[in-house]
């Protein structure tokens, strides 16, 4: 969720428990086109990008449930 979003075009990503001064000041660094990213986002985000990908991750739920219905064959 947090990759989709930056891949969007989201300028940052705050968690729903953050303080109404926090909100504050990442509105402020959004309109002035800093990034914001609250500190456990940041921790996803550097593990994510730290993991190597396996093809799998890119897919979608949809298209996972039709590859396990294929049996792993290649669909043409």
């Amino acid at each position: 969720m947090l990759e989709g979003a930056l891949k969007a075009g989201a300028n940052g990503y705050l968690l729903k428990d953050v303080s109404a001064e926090e909100l504050v000041n990442a509105i402020r660094r959004a309109v002035a086109g800093q990034p914001s990213l609250s500190p456990e986002a940041a921790r996803v985000l550097m593990k994510n990008v730290s993991e190597p990908a396996l093809p799998h991750q890119e897919m979608t739920g949809g298209e996972l449930e039709i590859l396990a219905l294929d049996g792993g064959r290649t669909l043409q």
